[in-house]
């Protein structure tokens, strides 16, 4: 499904977010220590490795 807003067209895309090879960066919010535990933010690190955590 693709909504347009404003200048911006967002997508919204049911699979596993860490495989999509389109997408040049995930921003995802952080509890206030930055620590990954689970969830999303413990999937996108297991995906990416050392690499998700560049740029923090």
């Amino acid at each position: 499904m693709e909504k347009a807003i404003l200048r911006m067209t967002i997508e919204c895309v049911k699979g596993d977010v860490a495989s999509q090879a389109d997408v040049f960066a995930i921003v995802k919010a952080a509890n206030a220590e930055l620590i990954i535990s689970s969830g999303v933010a413990g999937a996108l690190y297991k995906a990416g490795g050392s690499m998700s955590r560049e740029g923090m």
